[in-house]
């Protein structure tokens, strides 16, 4: 597959868009994928996210009638039906902004794709007219500690304007690159029925496991309560003298896979939309098709290898960063409780950092996947070699 530079040249017109060269002061060729012929990939990490959901619903059903059923081994069930109430206020709020959020960003769409270049200044602007505006409210606080925040304020204030000028340079090429990402979905509308599609698949999961882990919590509340002192030991303090704590507490290995379960399906869907977007706007970019229609081909072609061929591949990237935020979590929960405070929160630290940067590598990787096809592994080698080749400066300087 020949690149858009060999086929257009240095400065070309795609799809109106005026497109210039930067490839030019790269020592290194720009690493060309391949399309791979039609084969399932990763299958064994498809079987497992498969056993996953299967999983998952057999638990929200096994443990998820628990939620309505009285606590007999509670003194007292109050008859008041406010907190009842409560939650069906708190899911008609959830159902409204959800449909107010699919409505603005359908509404910002356009506005994107009409003042692109404005919307990137105004962004770049944004950070030091707020740190200006923090500066002037504790200029008014007649203390030592306002005057020093104000310092503070205006330090920072100083630093973002120094910001400012200096990705001005950049402010061109990213508002190209939002005016195109804008184009392709003009001329893919289909990919709105995508997006959404993903935001009420990972609403409807959510509901699932919320069922599933308050099923697993109601069940051990109608085992009973006792004073947490009575049942563990409490050199340092962490339990007070009237806490109470649950006779038998979910097992910790359930609570572990049931959160590593709801990271994996969430990262699947999101990829699976990744990858889905990825192969639309490479059939749009490299070949010039592009069909207004809800359902065009390369939408419906793009998800069904997301679906199939590449499924395993997404499994297989998406689990990776699922282990790491359900560890970070885990570290997160044993900060809080402050058992190992010092150890919890350098590993909390270090398994972030590793997180990001594995979504970060991801998100080049399913494009490999999405555009070309690519198992995981093979996937990943090439965004390695793409690093490698184009170097760091400039891949900064395209994210």
């Amino acid at each position: 597959m020949t690149s858009l530079w060999e086929r257009y040249g240095t400065i070309t017109q795609v799809h109106g868009l005026q497109i210039e060269d930067t490839t030019t002061s790269m020592n290194e060729p720009f690493l060309k994928g391949q399309v791979q012929p039609p084969a399932y990939r990763n299958v064994n990490f498809a079987y497992a996210f498969a056993v996953n959901v299967i999983g998952v619903v057999l638990t929200t059903v096994f443990y998820g009638p628990a939620i309505f059923q009285g606590n007999s081994s509670n003194e007292e069930v109050d008859d008041d039906t406010s907190d009842d109430s409560s939650g069906g206020s708190f899911l008609v709020v959830m159902a409204f902004a959800f449909l107010a959020a699919i409505l603005t960003n359908i509404g910002l769409l356009s506005v994107m794709a009409r003042y692109s270049h404005a919307i990137v200044q105004a962004s770049l602007f944004t950070a030091p007219l707020l740190l200006f505006g923090v500066a002037l409210c504790f200029l008014f606080i007649d203390t030592d500690a306002g005057a020093a925040l104000c310092l503070s304020a205006l330090l920072f204030f100083l630093i973002s304007c120094m910001l400012y000028f200096w990705y001005q340079r950049f402010v061109p090429f990213a508002a190209s690159t939002l005016k195109t990402a804008m184009s392709v979905i003009c001329y893919n509308q289909g990919l709105y029925f995508v997006l959404l599609g993903g935001i009420m698949l990972s609403f409807m999961a959510t509901i699932v496991y919320v069922i599933a882990l308050a099923g697993i919590f109601a069940t051990a509340e109608q085992k009973g309560r006792v004073v947490c002192k009575d049942l563990y030991d409490n050199p340092d303090g962490i339990y007070q003298d009237d806490e109470m704590c649950m006779t038998n507490p979910p097992n910790g290995l359930i609570m572990f896979l049931l959160l590593l379960s709801a990271f994996w399906t969430q990262e699947v869907i999101q990829n699976v939309v990744r990858c889905t977007c990825a192969g639309t706007v490479g059939d749009w970019w490299f070949s010039g098709l592009g069909d207004p229609s809800w359902c065009s081909h390369e939408i419906s072609h793009s998800f069904h290898r997301a679906m199939t061929h590449s499924f395993g591949s997404i499994c297989f990237g998406s689990l990776l960063v699922a282990i790491l935020q359900t560890l970070e979590e885990m570290a997160k929960s044993a900060r809080r409780n402050r058992r190992g405070a010092l150890l919890a929160c350098v590993l909390e630290c270090l398994l972030y950092v590793m997180r990001r940067w594995l979504e970060y590598f991801n998100s080049w990787a399913f494009c490999y996947v999405g555009l070309y096809g690519y198992d995981y592994l093979t996937a990943g080698k090439n965004v390695i070699q793409l690093f490698q080749n184009q170097g760091w400066s400039t891949l900064r300087r395209i994210d």
